[in-house]
C-alpha cells in the first residue's frame, strides 16, 4: 500500500574509488589479520569525516568451519580527485604495512557518471517468485565505539568473537548519515542511525533457504536463531541506546522496539493508533504489532519463533 512517494534528486557527483583486501589464506597469521581489522576500524572515522564510504566483508574462506578468513572493502570518496583519495588513504595503508600486511597504496578510479547495467529484457519479479529466507542480525555501531584505543579494542573483540567463535560472516557499511547531511528532516529514522559510523550485520551463510530444500524444524530454526542472538547481545552491550537497521535486521529481535525505532516508538504508536485503530496493517516487529498474536502457529508466537502460519488475533481477546 503506497500513499505517497517523495523523491530527492541530486546533481551528478564524481566519485574516486578503490578497494583493499587481505586474507589468512595468503600467509597472514590470525593475529596479523585482526590487527589489520583494527586498523580499518581506526580509519573508519577519518573515512566518514571526509564524507567517504566503505563497503566491507569478513568472510570464512570456504564455509563457516574454515579457519581461513578474508577481508575486503571498497573505499569511495565523492567529489574527490584520485590524487586526493590516495592522500586521504595513505596513512591507513601505511598502518597496514606497519602491522605486517604488505599492501601498496592503490590507484583510484574517478567516475563522473554512474555505471549502469543495461538489461536486454525485463524479467517478471512478482508472478511465480518464491520468498527466500536467511538468518541475519544487525547493529549500528556508534561514534562512541571508535572514541579511543580502548573502545576500538572492545569493538574489534566483539566483531572477532562473532566471526571466529560464532562462525558467522560479517558485513558492514562505513558511513555517517548525520542529520545535517540529510538536511535535518523530521522523520522516523532511528536516532542511532544519525550517530552511526558503521551499519553492521552478522549472518549465517549456511542458513539460506533456496526455496526447494526441505524446511528445517521449528525447533532447529529456534536454536539457530537463539545462538545468533547470544552473540549479537555482546554488540547490544557495547551500543547502549543504539539500534539496528530494519531492512537487514532480525525481525525476531527480542528488543525490537528499541532496536528498530528507539525514542521514536511512542510517537509512531500514537500515529498508528490514530490512523489505523483497527490494526488493518500488521507486520512482524512493526509499530503496534504486539497488540496482536499469532495463535496455533508452528513457532509459538512471540514467545517462540515468530512464524506466520497461524491465526492473527488481538492479544487481549
Amino acid at each position: 500500500m503506497v500513499t505517497s512517494v517523495v523523491i530527492r534528486t541530486f546533481p551528478t557527483t564524481s566519485v574516486a574509488s578503490s578497494s583493499v583486501s587481505f586474507s589468512t589464506t595468503n600467509g597472514l597469521s590470525n593475529a596479523t589479520f585482526w590487527a589489520g581489522i583494527k586498523e580499518y576500524l581506526n580509519y573508519s572515522t577519518t573515512l566518514c569525516d571526509n564524507k567517504g564510504f566503505g563497503y566491507n566483508f569478513i568472510r570464512h574462506a570456504s564455509g563457516s568451519n574454515s579457519p581461513g578468513l578474508s577481508f575486503t572493502s571498497s573505499l569511495a570518496f565523492p567529489n574527490r580527485t584520485s590524487a586526493e583519495a590516495r592522500s586521504l588513504t595513505r596513512p591507513f595503508f601505511q598502518r597496514l604495512n606497519d602491522v605486517g600486511i604488505p599492501v601498496t597504496i592503490p590507484s583510484f578510479k574517478r567516475s563522473d557518471v554512474p555505471e549502469m547495467h543495461r538489461e536486454t529484457e525485463i524479467s517478471p519479479r512478482a508472478i511465480g517468485d518464491s520468498v527466500g529466507n536467511t538468518l541475519i542480525a544487525s547493529r549500528l555501531f556508534q561514534r562512541a565505539n571508535y572514541a579511543d584505543e580502548d573502545a576500538i579494542d572492545e569493538l574489534n573483540s566483539a566483531i572477532r568473537q562473532v566471526v571466529e567463535e560464532g562462525g558467522y560472516d560479517f558485513h558492514g557499511q562505513v558511513m555517517n548519515p548525520t542529520l545535517a547531511a540529510a538536511g535535518n528532516p523530521n522523520n522516523a529514522v532511528h536516532p542511532a542511525f544519525r550517530t552511526a559510523i558503521m551499519h553492521t550485520q552478522a549472518y549465517d551463510i549456511n542458513a539460506w533457504w533456496d526455496t526447494t530444500a526441505p524446511v528445517t524444524s521449528v525447533q532447529e530454526q529456534t536454536a539457530r536463531h537463539d545462538r545468533l542472538q547470544s552473540y549479537i547481545q555482546n554488540w547490544r552491550d557495547i551500543t547502549p541506546n543504539g539500534g539496528s537497521y530494519m531492512n537487514e535486521g532480525d525481525m525476531q529481535d527480542p528488543e525490537w522496539k528499541q532496536s528498530f525505532f528507539g525514542s521514536n516508538y511512542a510517537k509512531l504508536l500514537r500515529i498508528k493508533e490514530k490512523w489505523d485503530p483497527d490494526g488493518v496493517l500488521w507486520v512482524i516487529s512493526g509499530v503496534g504489532s504486539d497488540a496482536w498474536e499469532m495463535r496455533s502457529s508452528s513457532g509459538g508466537g512471540r514467545d517462540g519463533l515468530f512464524t506466520q502460519d497461524g491465526k492473527l488475533c488481538r492479544a487481549n481477546e
